[in-house]
């Protein structure tokens, strides 16, 4: 079987989570080997994925559209792309996310992958025409793909919600989450690595609490802005790694709050960054009210981090109950019980063998090989 995947969507280091997801996907299919791969990518994009080469069942396939111009990019993917997976000989084609060619004219199966509605929950994010493609994209998706994906059971079930035709073509797959380190020794951060990363944002290991986090409104980071603030007894910083968001807007509230010595930002992170920053935090937190997954207190977790974070959306659901949970989000009086009881108990590495890339990998293929 020779499966099409469409990564010209793919923006390096701007995607978040979702390009995370679909990297550690590509590397498990890699290592399995069981089944051929022909890899749509764009000038633009195609220097991140070269790591897959290595890869004997890894083939690419140059398209003539760049992924850094997103108009042009969707243009091309409804009107041309249909074409191009039939001369290319796929057997299917699979799409990491919600956009699909507008008109499909053969029988070649289409695998789809819905990550959340987030646009239905927060359309103020977005302005009218993006809404619009938004709904149109779910909509036609769900009408016309094949097989539908989605995260979590939270996510299936607004989906279909959202849309009830798409019942019996839904699929919940979880997240694959790249654990650093497979026999959980957690030593993979080398020290000087290590004090560098931290001494670049003038921190000392196990004095510092982290999130990973987009900057939108839904991440609710304000809650802990105010906690930090409220209780001033606990100088612990704060850091964020992410990006997205409203920037100015978080960079004033920080202002307004007099944190500006005690919050921090390091912007996109590599892995390497990201996970010094979990395996050396005093504590996790994570604030979110809407996630179709999260995995960040996944991550987290698993380097034996105490986790504070809420019950919302999926958030207890792919956590497996392993954090402490606030019940009201927006409680900073809370936040701040709920991180004293934290910090009360002992770290304590959480595994989650359901969420290994080889395990969701083999649950994918299996879609796949259902639909030929």
């Amino acid at each position: 079987m020779r499966i099409g995947v469409d990564l010209l969507w793919v923006r390096p280091g701007i995607n978040g989570g979702t390009e995370s997801v679909i990297r550690n996907l590509l590397k498990a299919f890699g290592e399995l080997g069981e089944e051929q791969f022909l890899l749509f990518v764009s000038p633009d994009n195609r220097a991140s994925f070269e790591s897959l080469k290595g890869y004997p069942n890894m083939d690419f396939h140059l398209c003539r559209v760049n992924t850094a111009d997103p108009k042009k990019r969707v243009v091309w993917q409804f009107l041309q792309e249909d074409r191009l997976v039939r001369k290319c000989g796929v057997d299917l084609l699979f799409s990491p996310i919600y956009s699909l060619p507008r008109h499909k004219k053969g029988k070649i199966p289409y695998v789809a992958v819905i990550h959340d509605l987030q646009a239905l929950h927060y359309p103020e994010y977005f302005g009218r025409l993006r809404n619009f493609f938004f709904r149109y994209s779910w909509k036609k998706t769900c009408r016309t793909a094949d097989r539908i994906i989605t995260i979590s059971d939270y996510c299936k079930e607004d989906i279909l919600r959202f849309c009830p035709e798409a019942e019996g073509r839904i699929t919940r797959i979880y997240n694959p989450v790249e654990f650093a380190g497979k026999d959980r020794e957690r030593e993979t951060v080398a020290p000087g690595t290590l004090s560098e990363i931290l001494s670049k944002y003038g921190l000392r290991a196990g004095e510092y609490d982290y999130c990973v986090s987009s900057l939108l409104p839904h991440k609710n980071l304000d809650t802990l802005l105010r906690m930090k603030a409220k209780f001033r007894e606990d100088p612990t910083p704060l850091l964020i790694s992410g990006v997205g968001g409203r920037k100015e807007e978080f960079d004033a509230r920080v202002r307004e709050l007099d944190l500006t010595d005690r919050v921090f930002q390091t912007g996109f992170v590599s892995n390497e960054e990201r996970e010094a920053l979990y395996s050396a935090c005093r504590l996790f937190l994570f604030p979110s009210v809407f996630e179709g997954f999260g995995m960040p207190p996944i991550e987290a977790l698993s380097f034996g981090k105490r986790v504070v974070m809420t019950r919302e959306a999926s958030l207890q659901e792919v956590s497996a109950g392993k954090a402490v949970y606030v019940e009201d989000p927006y409680d900073e009086a809370e936040w701040d019980e709920k991180v004293l009881e934290a910090l009360s108990r002992e770290e304590e590495v959480v595994t989650f063998p359901q969420y290994e890339p080889l395990t969701i990998a083999k649950e994918y293929l299996k879609v796949f090989r259902e639909l030929l």
